[in-house]
């Protein structure tokens, strides 16, 4: 309920949500005013921190009103979200003082997924949206505010030009013709749904940026809207494929036009920097200290190792550096030149992440004859090109290289902007690293990450102590998802890293789970009954019975009728070897196999199998919805009263 506030004898000070009124003389925005007014006659518009709150109600009337908005689309429990509306709201404070006609919304999509499904909107990730003369356009640029402001204000100005459809330039084919189109060297394929908002966004951007390349018989697309086995093989429409000699490669890049020029243009140049000379290598090696680098020497290109790594190259773009070499050097490392030898495959990492005292031992080249497959090629540089002790960053840690489990992380002050602070960080490397030499990487894998940059992950670990400076702290994220920290006051020595390591082999470690107080059976008497950390197992795994649990937000507004309709449910006593419960994630931690990816999350499990709990997958959280749900799965029928029958 919007509230309106009057003084009366007393200064009162707004706090966090400004509430505007259609009335002009309380309106905070002049030109937002005169809109208001215009489109929402006698209905209250909800401002915080110069941003619109973007409801179902007021959507369509705001994205028409103004001919420039910027829509933030995201759920308010996410980190990211928080981090990205800190710099929007910056920006909106920005605009309305020197471009008030440019307007800056945002809008929670758990509360209103009828705009999520009208405007084709995907995940819950923070997202912007663009809309010009009200129509939505992709916006995919830096979330600073300084960023959002310049690029707004630039849409603003008469040379701005929206994305035109311009099909001429991607050609449409059929679904049998695809096998045809991906033959080729190089070829771009769209599957598009024409139904989908997102589809026609996506492909204008394409239209565009095939224009700017002027390639012919490059670009295509293709109508899945009644494909179902396109759709189940490549994904929910738009999907983008790049092809190479009839091997689909995802498409990484940008959805707007500029950006995907700028990504098609190096998707269509060599994988590798081919050619180098033994001095050129040591060169290029020394500028391109960001990621690991694979090199491979061939006598000639026509060997059929040479073709596996192009295709691995090809693969691994973007997250290794690839060279060709054709003349043999001993400098990256590798041993002396065997005779007869016509290929060798090696990967240097950077120097940063290298330990020459400890690892100067281990072999970096593969040259046997054997390597066939494509598969024993990724697997060998996956291998390789994971260091000893790597630096795990928020940008890196989903890589191919960090994403394994289990990964002891070792959280410490991580810099290397000087001499001496780079000093300070190998000398804490080293002392991990001593460890880490002793276990292979598909045992455990062991990184550093710096501790301010992890703070939200040092929480989940049970750290309180962020503020206190302390030189390392330990965790680990086990192979079943859960959180190992290791706690102590003292310094940690390698000793003690090891130990922890041993623990973790042997399951002797507790993970941490975050934990209310546990009501007592005199508080928890509701149909549905409260679960936290510390009763989780009594209540949900250990329970004889088929359990329903809910898992909600209190920032989380859609879960409220979740939480309404199943104590409906759970009241009625209807499932006689069911119970039901609910556990608030934001106190509260259940164990990985049940942890929500959002909010909010329903999740059934029989009385046979508590270890594989079975997700409610719709978006209507109806009675009707939910007990259709439950029907499916219950170890006993549903026994309807009389009034039902």
């Amino acid at each position: 309920m919007i509230l309106r506030i009057f003084v009366f004898f007393a200064v009162i000070v707004c706090g966090y949500a400004q509430v505007l009124h259609h009335h002009p003389d309380h309106l905070h925005n002049p030109v937002h005013a005169e809109i208001i007014t215009k489109h929402f006659g006698d209905t209250d518009v909800q401002v915080e921190h110069d941003v619109i709150l973007l409801t179902k109600d007021n959507f369509y009337y705001m994205v028409g009103a103004h001919e420039i908005l910027l829509a933030l689309f995201g759920v308010p429990w996410d980190p990211k979200f928080e981090e990205v509306l800190l710099q929007f709201e910056k920006a909106a404070k920005q605009l309305q003082q020197e471009h008030p006609s440019i307007c800056l919304g945002r809008m929670d999509v758990s509360a209103h997924p009828e705009i999520v499904k009208k405007m084709d909107i995907r995940g819950d990730e923070p997202q912007f949206m663009f809309f010009y003369k009200n129509r939505a356009y992709n916006f995919e640029h830096s979330w600073k505010a300084d960023a959002i402001v310049k690029e707004l204000i630039k849409r603003q100005e008469a040379i701005w030009y929206p994305p035109q459809n311009l099909p001429e330039h991607i050609t449409e084919i059929l679904p049998k013709d695809i096998e045809k189109i991906a033959k080729k060297d190089f070829s771009l394929l769209l599957l598009y749904s024409p139904t989908r908002l997102s589809s026609y966004r996506v492909l204008m951007e394409l239209e565009n940026a095939a224009a700017a390349l002027n390639r012919t018989d490059t670009f295509f697309k293709v109508n899945v809207a009644d494909v179902k086995d396109l759709r189940n093989e490549f994904g929910v429409p738009p999907v983008i494929k790049i092809f190479r000699r009839g091997r689909a490669y995802e498409y990484k890049g940008p959805k707007v036009a500029k950006g995907m020029v700028k990504y098609l243009q190096s998707q269509m140049q060599p994988p590798f920097v081919r050619g180098l000379t033994p001095q050129e290598v040591e060169s290029f090696l020394s500028k391109h200290q960001d990621k690991p680098t694979v090199i491979g020497y061939f006598e000639n290109e026509r060997l059929p190792q040479f073709q596996l790594f192009t295709e691995v190259a090809n693969m691994l773009r973007g997250e290794l550096y690839f060279v060709v070499i054709r003349q043999f050097m001993s400098s990256p490392g590798w041993k002396d030149k065997v005779e007869d030898e016509q290929w060798r495959i090696g990967v240097m990492l950077p120097k940063r992440d290298s330990d020459p005292e400890l690892i100067k031992a281990k072999d970096v080249s593969i040259a046997e004859n054997n390597l066939k497959t494509l598969e024993e090629l990724l697997t060998f540089i996956a291998f390789k090109a994971v260091p000893l002790v790597g630096h795990r960053t928020k940008k890196n840690k989903d890589g191919f290289q960090y994403n394994r489990r289990p990964l002891l992380i070792s959280y410490t002050k991580v810099d290397w902007s000087t001499t001496s602070a780079e000093k300070e960080t190998l000398f804490v490397r080293h002392r991990i690293a001593q460890v880490a030499i002793e276990y292979p990487i598909q045992k455990l894998t062991f990184v550093m990450s710096d501790v301010k940059e992890f703070k939200d992950e040092l929480s989940r670990f049970g750290f309180t102590d962020l503020d206190q400076e302390k030189e390392l702290r330990l965790g680990i994220i086990g192979a079943d998802g859960e959180m190992y920290p290791f706690h102590t006051e003292d310094r940690i020595t390698s000793a003690e890293i090891k130990k922890f390591a041993e623990d973790y082999l042997a399951g002797k470690l507790v993970p941490f789970r975050r934990s209310e107080k546990p009501l007592t059976a005199e508080e928890n008497t509701d149909a549905v009954k409260a679960v936290q950390g510390a009763t989780f197992k009594e209540f949900v795994l250990s329970n004889p019975k088929d359990v329903v649990i809910s898992f909600c937000h209190p920032l989380c507004t859609i879960c409220e009728t979740l939480e309404q309709n199943l104590m409906k449910i759970a009241q009625k006593s209807e499932y006689p070897n069911t119970e039901f419960f609910a556990m608030d994630t934001s106190l509260n931690d259940p164990p990985a196999s049940y942890r929500p990816r959002t909010y909010p999350t329903l999740y059934f499990a029989s009385e046979k199998n508590k270890t594989a709990p079975i997700r409610y997958s719709g978006k209507d959280w109806s009675v009707k919805e939910i007990h259709r749900f439950l029907d499916k799965h219950v170890s006993q029928a549903r026994v309807l009263s009389k009034s039902e029958l």
